[in-house]
């Protein structure tokens, strides 16, 4: 086979390949919509407005750290330290929990 492969790119077909990047894009471009929604609650809910910037710092964070462990899996890097990534993607999990557990309820105590 000649070419660029990486990974299982190969086996995916062009239109399934297609499709995903189409939802993929679409989903990026209302997401975008809605973060930027998100600011107008600053001038009239500033509280909300907090806890939602620091939930979208939380997955920030997590989507770096999954981004970094995704790529460094399939470099081939880390292919002898597995029990190290299950450690750190536990650890990732666990203060996102925290982190939410937190915010819903700053959320309700500003109800």
């Amino acid at each position: 086979m000649s070419g660029f492969a990486f990974g299982i790119l190969s086996e995916i077909s062009l239109v399934r390949g297609t499709t995903s990047f189409v939802l993929f894009t679409i989903f990026l471009s209302v997401l975008g919509y809605i973060t930027s929604a998100v600011e107008y609650l600053e001038d009239y809910y500033y509280c909300a407005y907090r806890i939602i910037k620091k939930l979208y710092e939380e997955l920030m964070v997590i989507g770096i750290i999954n981004f970094t462990i995704v790529m460094l899996k399939a470099s081939g890097f880390l292919d002898d330290l597995e029990h190290w990534i299950v450690a750190v993607e536990f650890t990732d999990i666990l203060f996102f929990i925290t982190a939410l557990f937190l915010i819903i309820h700053a959320g309700f105590l500003i109800l």
